[in-house]
């Protein structure tokens, strides 16, 4: 992290969502949706004389918008964009694409 040969940053999120879709009877669809989630941030530094070595968890909460698109009754090809939002952290705003499987 910022170029620097002994400081590290890893954050792994946990997160479940509640997601509207439209026209179910359509091959295509519009999604939207949001959930909570917690995130936990790791810093690691070792620049003599700091040393630095915790772990953050902070909790989250996100939104969604996209579109879904029917490649059979069961399999889907999904894009979205996705904000985040918490406490002590910077709105980060994202977009994914993928493929989803609806059991």
């Amino acid at each position: 992290v910022f170029g620097r040969d002994h400081h590290n940053f890893t954050e792994t999120t946990l997160t479940g969502s509640l997601v509207f879709r439209s026209r179910p009877d359509g091959r295509a669809h519009f999604i939207a949706g949001g959930g909570a989630g917690l995130q936990w941030a790791h810093t690691d530094v070792d620049e003599p004389p700091v040393r630095i070595d915790r772990t953050e968890t902070i909790p989250l909460l996100h939104g969604r918008m996209g579109a879904e698109w029917d490649i059979s009754s069961r399999m889907a090809i999904r894009t979205e964009g996705v904000v985040w939002f918490g406490e002590g952290l910077d709105w980060v705003v994202g977009a994914r694409a993928g493929i989803g499987y609806r059991f």
